[in-house]
């Protein structure tokens, strides 16, 4: 991501043509330890407000298209920010073994054996095997695989998303 790129743009007039300078932009940031499976995976969710406010007082939707294509960047110099911050308290990271050299390499902390990455990646595993249900079942339907197989991953990704432990909402008081 370059520091000179605009990444949120506030539109008015007809189809929002017209784009407007504003004030700046209202973000919260929540710090999560592990997966909704209970893997370990510290992480950060940041939600962005849809509104800013205009120099001249206006509250105005934004147009998030170039938030949205600017969603891997921001990862990455997250990512870059967490490696950089935990080096600084004596944690080692390198690339993952076997990482698909087309793809970005993943990171790994070093010295963790491979087999407990295996053992908290739960999330990973239940949804490449709804993956592979969900091809199969588009093969035996369509009678080709499915394109892209991504497709697949995706609804695979949302089918077996359960609702994390920590936002099960639990009664504080009981009559019983």
């Amino acid at each position: 991501m370059r520091s000179d790129e605009v990444l949120i743009v506030v539109g008015a007039g007809h189809a929002g043509a017209a784009q407007i300078d504003a004030t700046g932009l209202v973000a919260a940031a929540f710090d999560h330890r592990d997966s909704r499976t209970g893997d370990r995976d510290l992480h950060t969710h940041v939600a962005v407000a849809n509104k800013v406010q205009t120099l001249d007082g206006r509250w105005l939707s934004i147009d998030g298209r170039g938030l949205f294509k600017a969603n891997v960047a921001a990862s990455e110099t997250y990512n870059t920010a967490l490696e950089q911050h935990l080096n600084s308290l004596g944690v080692r990271f390198a690339e993952r073994p076997g990482t698909d050299p087309a793809k970005r390499p993943i990171r790994e902390i070093v010295g963790v054996d491979p087999r407990l990455n295996t053992r908290w990646s739960t999330r990973r595993a239940h949804i490449e095997t709804r993956r592979g249900e969900l091809a199969i079942r588009f093969q035996d339907d369509h009678g080709r695989p499915p394109t892209p197989e991504r497709r697949c991953s995706v609804v695979a990704c949302r089918g077996t998303r359960h609702i994390r432990a920590d936002q099960l909402l639990v009664p504080m008081c009981s009559d019983t």
